[in-house]
């Protein structure tokens, strides 16, 4: 067991480590260290005895999250998501309100990339950045599409759009109350800045964007309600985001390399993992933080691989896992990759900014978050 163990971590941090250092490199050079990553820990998983094949059949659903990924790219390089929030940057609370929404139909990711620089370049960047960096993975619970961990759980469970949302929805929304009411209670708007400022109104590619991304959001309970499989929708909402991009002139190159590529070998790998590790990890109550303490040092995607073979099995509740897997993606810096992202754009930014005010607040409304979770759960027949 213990070297059944150890080659699960070692394959976890093969596809994880070459992922995070290459963070900020060219497309090309991302490429080359996840294909380079996620093949080692994939040799490793092999000699252990991990399920590969079975690992691939739950993979592809993913595909789903490299479509939106595109969709997002467009939202963001065509200027659409700076446009709407630019007057609220000011304001923690509308900051979290705004990341929380585009996460839905983004990723966090893609938020975090997209506000950062307006959020530090308010007149108290550490509240911005704190709000902006809890909104924009706590709603992620609500949607499938809106994290790879979720797709990870929707797909080893088998669970249909309709019935992930209604899983995800008491716990996701209690979550999301409670971040809510923490960023309400300790971020303080700059001024006299808690009314927002007149916005003025959107071009027309802006209008065109937003349309365009409501209906790729919408697409997916269709697509459930007709039979559709995942990855061949994944395959339309990408032609559609590179459609997109061509009619509001965002180069369809740029697009394709901001796709989530790096999802689909590094969930392979950590869908392989998690079948070795998920014996060790308790169950019930336990599992669940085990699970959470567990992304806030391991990554959420490698804590939802883990949390997927767990409630495939029955051990963990469904809905324990997504409340784990949330919660400790801003649990800690190393969370998610958004947490790193953040810290990328304290330095890009040039701001001066107390790491400590902004991951320990996260980390305090993490445990919050979990709690009231947890709550709702055990409250929820």
């Amino acid at each position: 067991m213990t070297a059944t163990l150890l080659a699960a971590f070692t394959a976890v941090a093969a596809a994880i480590i070459p992922t995070l250092v290459f963070a900020s490199r060219g497309a090309g050079v991302r490429l080359m260290a996840l294909v380079a990553g996620s093949a080692a820990g994939c040799v490793v998983l092999f000699i252990a005895g991990a399920d590969l094949e079975q690992a691939a059949r739950e993979t592809v659903p993913l595909v789903l999250i490299v479509g939106y990924s595109l969709v997002a790219s467009v939202i963001a390089r065509s200027g659409t998501a700076r446009a709407l929030a630019a007057p609220f940057a000011s304001s923690p609370l509308w900051v979290f309100a705004i990341a929380a929404s585009l996460t839905l139909i983004t990723s966090n990711d893609t938020v975090i990339l997209t506000l950062a620089p307006l959020a530090l370049l308010s007149a108290r960047p550490a509240h911005a950045a704190a709000a902006l960096f809890v909104g924009a993975n706590v709603s992620a619970a609500l949607l499938p599409q809106a994290s790879p961990t979720n797709m990870m759980l929707a797909s080893v469970n088998e669970l249909s759009f309709r019935e992930y949302v209604a899983m995800a929805a008491p716990v996701g929304f209690a979550m999301i109350a409670v971040a809510a009411l923490a960023v309400a209670a300790c971020l303080r708007p700059a001024g006299n800045t808690g009314s927002a400022r007149p916005r003025p109104p959107l071009s027309r590619d802006e209008r065109l964007v937003l349309v365009a991304a409501a209906l790729a959001v919408a697409a997916q309970p269709a697509a459930d309600a007709l039979g559709l499989e995942t990855a061949g929708l994944g395959v339309v909402v990408a032609l559609w985001a590179l459609l997109l991009a061509k009619l509001v002139g965002v180069p369809v190159g740029r697009v394709l390399g901001d796709g989530a590529w790096l999802v689909l070998p590094v969930s392979l790998v950590m869908l392989g993992a998690g079948g070795l590790l998920a014996p060790a990890f308790p169950s019930g109550g336990a599992g669940v933080l085990a699970l959470f303490a567990s992304a806030g040092v391991t990554t959420d995607l490698a804590a939802a691989a883990t949390g997927a073979h767990l409630s495939a099995a029955g051990a963990v509740p469904v809905a324990g896992v997504l409340i784990a897997v949330t919660a400790g993606a801003f649990l800690s810096p190393i969370g998610s990759l958004s947490g790193l992202l953040l810290y990328q754009q304290f330095h890009l930014c040039r701001v001066r900014v107390p790491y400590l005010l902004v991951y320990g607040f996260a980390s305090c409304v993490a445990v919050a978050a979990l709690t009231a979770g947890v709550a709702i759960l055990w409250l929820t027949p």
